[in-house]
């Protein structure tokens, strides 16, 4: 009985997030023969919301995702060299933006 009394409790606490809008942002990362690039992208939120979560899409290797500001969220990626045909991949920033102050 305590168990379960100690789970509601505990369930109740957690916070609830709820996003107003989606927002999504597409780069295309290019290496060449013996060298890699570097890209980021940035999605940022209608003006008035903030950013309160994010994600990413890669076909590459991701280098960071972050909170880029209030309203942003940024995903930096790598095109590893590639000692044969060019290597190209699609990078996407996503954020989940809500209304109102930011939370944290």
């Amino acid at each position: 009985m305590l168990a379960g009394l100690v789970l509601i409790c505990a369930t109740a606490a957690l916070p609830a997030f709820a996003y107003s809008s989606h927002v999504a942002h597409t780069v295309l990362v290019e290496s060449y023969y013996r060298d890699s690039r570097t890209k980021s992208t940035t999605a940022t939120c209608p003006e008035g919301q903030h950013a309160l979560f994010g994600g990413f899409g890669a076909g590459t290797f991701l280098r960071a995702l972050r909170r880029s500001a209030d309203n942003g969220w940024k995903v930096v990626a790598v095109a590893p060299p590639d000692y044969g045909n060019p290597y190209t991949a699609n990078v996407t920033s996503n954020v989940y933006c809500g209304d109102g102050d930011v939370p944290f």
